[in-house]
């Protein structure tokens, strides 16, 4: 028997609290695509083999020999192949959800209920955002409270989800990668995390305002107006926080160049996000519908992409 784990990409729209000093820390607000998606098919068989995926591939077999160590030592294998693959260190939460499909995955094969976040512990992810693990099992819009920093917290916790809702219907992410540039990850993220200076207690404040009083209700009411300007001014206070590390509120000119492109194109419903997550390349905005056509940023390859909303839907199978 064959299982096919169908898991979504997601966009991070920023970090809460990089304070800390309420007793959490982080705390986050994301949303899940209904594209790109990292399709898994896995069978059972007498030894782990990986198939499809190049880069992808390597990855999964690194989770699957974890999980069976873990779960299966000296036991069954698997036969798992990539079908379809989520583009890493760009921001799009690759490698949560490499993690959590191929836990799952070999999980059922296993006849294993192992719950979601504990899959989430044992394999090393949602440490600093639960946003990952919420668009896995949930889709949709979603904020977590951010990890506990005292004594009693474990650093291991996925931070609980707090506030969670469907994406509207009719609205569409439009998504762009510039090539060749890529975020930090694993230990360079964690280093700069440990440096980063503590944001002015008023730009926090701000950010939960923005997230309580416009984000939440505009996103219930299908109000994509003030939704997406409360986000564009959370993102630019966020990428402020991170100044001091990338040399400006975008971690490129690049960068800068195409949110202000966004900026301008506020036509016909299109409101910017901003750029997903801290230091990886992708630069999104909403619209109530797929534009016509989308111009792509001065020095930008390829095209920006329009996506769905993963409305309430996370991983299939």
């Amino acid at each position: 028997m064959a299982l096919r784990v169908s898991a979504p990409a997601r966009l991070h729209l920023g970090l809460i609290d990089l304070r800390g000093d309420l007793g959490r820390l982080f705390g986050s607000l994301g949303v899940a695509l209904a594209t790109p998606r990292l399709v898994l098919t896995a069978r059972a068989a007498p030894q782990l083999v990986v198939h499809g995926g190049g880069v992808v591939a390597r990855r999964v077999e690194a989770v699957a020999r974890s999980f069976l160590d873990r779960y299966a030592p000296g036991g069954t294998g698997a036969h798992l192949e990539v079908e379809a693959a989520i583009p890493a260190h760009v921001g799009l939460g690759s490698g949560t959800q490499i993690a959590l499909a191929t836990g799952t995955a070999l999980a059922r094969l296993c006849g294993l209920a192992i719950p979601t976040a504990e899959l989430a512990v044992t394999l090393g992810r949602g440490r600093r955002s639960g946003i990952g693990t919420a668009a896995f099992e949930r889709g949709g819009f979603a904020v977590d409270g951010g990890r506990r920093n005292d004594r009693a917290g474990s650093p291991e916790a996925v931070p609980p989800l707090i506030a969670w809702h469907p994406i509207p219907a009719a609205w569409r992410f439009v998504v762009a990668i510039p090539p060749g540039e890529h975020g930090l990850s694993g230990r360079g993220e964690e280093s700069a995390f440990r440096v980063l200076p503590r944001p002015d207690e008023a730009v926090v404040g701000r950010i939960c305002r923005l997230l309580v009083m416009q984000v939440l209700p505009a996103l219930v009411e299908a109000d994509i107006g003030p939704c997406g300007t409360a986000l564009t001014e959370i993102q630019a206070l966020v990428g402020d926080c991170f100044a001091p590390l990338q040399g400006g509120r975008y971690a490129t000119p690049r960068r800068a160049g195409g949110g202000s492109a966004g900026r301008r194109r506020r036509g016909g419903g299109s409101e910017l996000l901003g750029t997903c997550g801290v230091w990886p390349g992708t630069l999104a905005g909403k619209c109530r519908r797929a534009p016509p056509a989308v111009r792509r940023p001065g020095g930008w390859a390829g095209s920006p992409a329009v996506h769905r909303g993963g409305r309430q839907h996370g991983s299939r199978d």
